[in-house]
Formats: C-alpha cells, structure tokens, sequence
C-alpha cells in the first residue's frame, strides 16, 4: 500500500511562486467578483502577488470593517499608495454605487496609483470603472480584465492574466 501522506509531491496545476512576494491593493466590496476571470485571485497569489484590503476611507485601517454581510480587516489605504509600500491595486467588479463616498475614495486610489505609476488591474465590472477613472475610452466590447501600466492591456483569459502578474514585481 502506497501511503503519500507526508510527501511533498505537489501536483503541476500547484506551481507555487518561490520569489519575493509583492503586495497589491485589494478594492474589496461585498459581492466583488473577478467577471469571467474567476480564478484571478489564485492566479494572482500563485504568481507572488498577495492581496491587502484596502480601506476606503483613512480612519477605518486596522479596523474590522462590516460591507452588508461581509466584514474584513483592511490593511491598507491611499497612503500606502503615495508612500510606495504597495506594487499596485486590484479592482474587481461590482464596483460602489455612482458618487458614493466609496466611489470617490475609490477613483482616488486608481488615480494615485496610475499617478505614481504602479499597475492597475481591473476585472468584470472593474474594467470600465477603471478606464472610466483613467479617463480612457470605455468600449462597447469589453476584455474580461485590464492592466493599465505604461499602456492598456487585454486580460481576455487566464494564461492573458498569468503571463501580466510580473508586472507587480
């Protein structure tokens, strides 16, 4: 009998990424979703890249912080941003209401960071919010998920996204 248990046999579809991690800004909502792309988040952490929630508004970092149904601990911010401890942020669809106060502070975000150069990648509903921001045109036609850094990128499937996470190191 063939007892596997302790092995460190992982399968290939496991690739695990060895390097330096890097940390992106996570624009969390309660029914974000990554459109088509539903594996962005482990495509994204199995390339090195880990997601900090991000608090749309200053005073609520480090703080639990209840979204309808959902709560999370965001540990990051704008200033995190502008002081260059994040390699980038992460929007994914289902986005605030239009001229919310989450709105805004989420604009702010995408701004500062296209600003400061860092990669911005936008997913679903995200990607139009994104260009939006950007003042980018927004086509009828949309790509599943966008990076913007030093130009737009289509991100039309899984091996689009795999191949565009290095950007974030």
């Amino acid at each position: 009998m063939n007892n596997h248990r302790g092995s460190n046999a992982r399968p290939a579809r496991q690739q695990r990424y060895n390097g330096p991690r890097a940390r992106a800004g996570l624009l969390a909502t309660p029914q974000m979703n990554f459109g088509s792309l539903i594996n962005a988040e482990a495509i994204l952490f199995a390339g090195g890249v880990n997601l900090a929630p991000m608090s749309l508004q200053p005073e609520t970092l480090s703080q639990v912080v209840a979204m309808g149904t959902i709560s999370f601990l965001p540990t990051a911010g704008l200033a995190d941003i502008k002081s260059g401890k994040l390699a980038g942020v992460v929007v994914p669809g289902d986005q605030a209401e239009a001229g919310s106060d989450a709105d805004v502070a989420m604009g702010e975000i995408i701004k500062a960071a296209a600003e400061r150069q860092l990669p911005v990648m936008a997913f679903g509903d995200g990607v139009a919010r994104t260009l939006a921001t950007l003042n980018q045109p927004v086509p009828d036609d949309l790509p599943a998920g966008l990076l913007f850094h030093q130009g737009l990128v289509a991100l039309d499937n899984e091996d689009d996204l795999r191949a565009a996470v290095k950007v974030f190191h």
